[in-house]
């Protein structure tokens, strides 16, 4: 047998030429038995393997899935059906007795065959084991019980929940309640299954790429920022929309208590809200205005009710000292001047100015 065994390489040696000293991982062939002979050595400089697990347990290294917890029940199913066809056909083809004397003439057992007998002869033909009822249905109920099993391991039920479900009436909140379920469940799995699987995958392949020359360099504007990997597939958007109902509900018993409670609307934040809803539907984000742009719009408003506010004041104002000047006062001044006269400074001695 020989082996592979590929591990980082905890001794880099640029000045070296190589590839095993200069690569950020080795690679080893050997024959099982002589790790000390090795048959070939060389290194790869990105992960030359992607290994994502579907679950873990605990602190454990390797990993397992459905495969392992359906294993069980994939060899009952092997080994109930090799039953059932060896029933099958010792019920309709057994193994039989015979008497001695039909050694030398023969038994036909076949549709059709002919065996003779010349009368005094004890030819006597019968099954060793005859199987009165060979149970077929309940056999054939164990196989199915198994398959079931199998299909629940392997989240057969989860991925086909709608298909299956041949209900009608069945309402939009349902259906997302149902889906969110299964994201729910499916989660961990997927989120593992993007860290461990899709990430590396995609990164490793951009950085061959870019090691063979087949992606120009990045712009210095481009360069300094951090790129993220975002999959628009249909269980990542499918990942991304979990716990949207939820908010709609938040928001709907929010709203339904503004009337009564006018603090409510203190402490939703309705931008944000909508910007996390939008989000998580996976909404084109030109759809959206910038935080600049809402500052602005909101720094535009303040000043015209702002304006508005002086308008309506200056308004007031005059319509007072309209109303003033229109009513009459003892000595035939009006109460307008009345209360100027009342309000002006007085005249210092000597001084014929106003202070």
């Amino acid at each position: 047998k020989v082996r592979h065994h590929i591990e980082p390489n905890k001794a880099i040696d640029r000045g070296r030429l190589e590839s095993r000293y200069t690569a950020g991982w080795v690679s080893d062939y050997y024959e099982v038995g002589q790790k000390d002979k090795f048959l070939r050595q060389s290194g790869f400089r990105v992960k030359p393997f992607i290994a994502p697990r579907w679950t873990v347990y605990g602190s454990r290294v390797w990993g397992t899935g459905p495969g392992a917890e359906a294993l069980g029940y994939v060899i009952g199913v092997q080994t109930t059906t090799r039953r059932k066809l060896q029933v099958l056909d010792k019920f309709t083809q057994p193994a039989y007795v015979a008497s001695e004397s039909l050694r030398r003439r023969g038994l036909g057992l076949l549709s059709g065959d002919v065996t003779y007998s010349n009368g005094r002869d004890q030819t006597t033909v019968q099954a060793v084991h005859e199987i009165q009822n060979p149970h077929l249905g309940e056999i054939r109920e164990e196989i199915a019980d198994l398959r079931m099993q199998i299909d629940r391991a392997f989240y057969k039920d989860l991925f086909l929940m709608l298909a299956q479900d041949q209900r009608t009436g069945r309402t939009a909140t349902e259906i997302n309640e149902r889906v969110e379920e299964k994201m729910l469940a499916l989660g961990p799995v997927y989120t593992r299954l993007v860290d461990e699987g899709l990430d590396p995958l995609v990164t490793s392949s951009f950085e061959i790429a870019q090691a063979a020359g087949k992606i120009e360099p990045p712009t210095p504007v481009v360069g300094d920022l951090d790129l993220t990997i975002e999959f628009v597939s249909t269980m990542a958007l499918a990942m991304k929309a979990v716990g949207v109902t939820n908010i709609e509900r938040a928001l709907t018993f929010a709203g339904s208590l503004l009337p009564n409670f006018q603090d409510v609307a203190e402490v939703v934040d309705g931008v944000g809200s909508v910007r996390t809803y939008f989000e998580k539907l996976s909404v084109p984000p030109t759809l959206l205005r910038s935080q600049e742009d809402i500052d602005a719009r909101r720094a535009a408003d303040a000043k015209v009710a702002e304006q508005q506010q002086q308008l309506a004041a200056a308004n007031q104002t005059a319509d007072t000292a309209q109303k003033l000047g229109n009513t009459p006062m003892p000595g035939g001044e009006s109460a307008l001047s009345q209360l100027l006269s009342n309000i002006q400074p007085p005249l210092a001695a000597g001084d014929g100015s106003m202070q």
